[in-house]
């Protein structure tokens, strides 16, 4: 073998394709390679050739999310993520996004921390709107929920009884619910897997809709209010 050839496949065994689900990204192993620390770091590091399995010359398969997986390479090629909320591209959910840089062993995004203490407000709101209107003896099973630019607080009204009250929020909630309205649902959910949860923009603001598929008292039946 000429030095031609030598070095036409030292390039080939360098070079590799990641099938994401379809998806297909093409990279280097040493990119990969230059953080050892991490899952693709270590798996195509020269000493674990022989536990990888190919399903073309230099193409493997991965079974996770091929749009996630953009970010995942933007890591490797770049050492950080330009990740912004849902204006980013591809549009991915922060919580779905951690859950890939977890499984990949990379660092998680850091949110300033203002930010995250205003997300945590709004969790924190939310869940404790739920505590409140789904406790065993109120018998709700439908609230409705509306949020304004200049508000304050959630303000919170139970259809059963025709009840309001106000539950304090930060004042840029509007703008928390805009960057992470989804994350904020998944967290909510995993307290309350039973409850359907429905967003609605009204002029300048939002309504969210909570009603639970099933009564937490087995002997209460559920309202039978619409989301119409």
């Amino acid at each position: 073998m000429n030095t031609k050839d030598c070095l036409k496949l030292a390039n080939d065994e360098e070079r590799i394709i990641l099938n994401v689900r379809g998806v297909k990204y093409e990279t280097e192993r040493s990119i990969l390679t230059a953080y050892p620390e991490t899952l693709l770091g270590t798996m195509f590091q020269k000493r674990n050739s022989q536990l990888l399995q190919a399903t073309n010359l230099n193409e493997y398969s991965i079974d996770r999310d091929g749009m996630t997986f953009h970010y995942i390479m933007e890591y490797y090629k770049t050492g950080q993520i330009s990740w912004t909320g849902p204006a980013s591209q591809p549009p991915i959910h922060r919580r779905k996004l951690d859950k890939e840089l977890d499984y990949f062993l990379l660092p998680s995004i850091v949110l300033p921390a203002d930010l995250t203490k205003q997300y945590k407000s709004c969790v924190q709101g939310m869940k404790k709107i739920c505590r409140s209107a789904f406790d065993k003896k109120s018998g709700e099973t439908l609230v409705k929920v509306t949020l304004t630019p200049t508000s304050r607080f959630f303000l919170v009204r139970y259809l059963k009884s025709g009840k309001s009250v106000h539950v304090p929020v930060t004042p840029k909630a509007l703008e928390i619910f805009g960057l992470f309205g989804v994350d904020i649902e998944d967290e909510v959910l995993e307290e309350w897997p039973g409850l359907i949860w429905k967003i609605r923009p009204i002029q300048g603001g939002l309504v969210i809709f909570l009603k639970l598929k099933k009564p937490m008292n087995p002997n209460l039946e559920l309202g039978k209010k619409s989301w119409n």
